[in-house]
């Protein structure tokens, strides 16, 4: 059970980094790198690029299902 969360919380934070990264590099190549190497630089590239909001909410659920899957495991 505690396996399946954290899985579930990683791909939740992928999925989302990588979304965030798509519409980061509509800004420049450069913040779409940098969003997809660096953890909470999407957060910054979401404000700026008045993304949609649920990628960064679904991104701190994915956070979340991450430590409760920590949590479960310990």
């Amino acid at each position: 059970m505690a396996a399946a969360v954290l899985l579930l919380g990683i791909a939740t934070m992928v999925g989302m980094q990588v979304a965030m990264a798509a519409v980061a590099f509509k800004q420049s190549a450069v913040a779409g790198l940098m969003c997809l190497f660096v953890p909470l630089y999407g957060y910054v590239v979401a404000g700026r690029a008045n993304a949609n909001p649920w990628l960064m909410r679904l991104w701190f659920v994915g956070l979340g299902l991450l430590v409760l899957g920590g949590v479960l495991a310990s």
